[in-house]
């Protein structure tokens, strides 16, 4: 990975730029386990280095559990 990456490239900065991915792939696994369609949830999200914590998670959870 630090290959394509850049060999200054660390294992937090890797892990940062999977953040968006597994949070993605969190929020279209509820769904399907809620018998939602993954499809309607948007699974774009990009991880911001101003914010903390999940700052979309309540309206997640109220989509999933409406």
């Amino acid at each position: 990975m630090a290959k394509h990456f850049g060999s200054d490239t660390d294992v937090s900065s890797i892990k940062w730029q999977f953040r968006g991915i597994r949070a993605g792939a969190k929020t279209q696994q509820d769904a399907v386990l809620n018998g939602k369609d993954p499809k309607d949830f948007d699974v774009a999200l990009k991880p911001n280095p101003r914010q903390r914590g999940n700052q979309g998670e309540c309206s997640l959870k109220a989509l999933l559990f409406s």
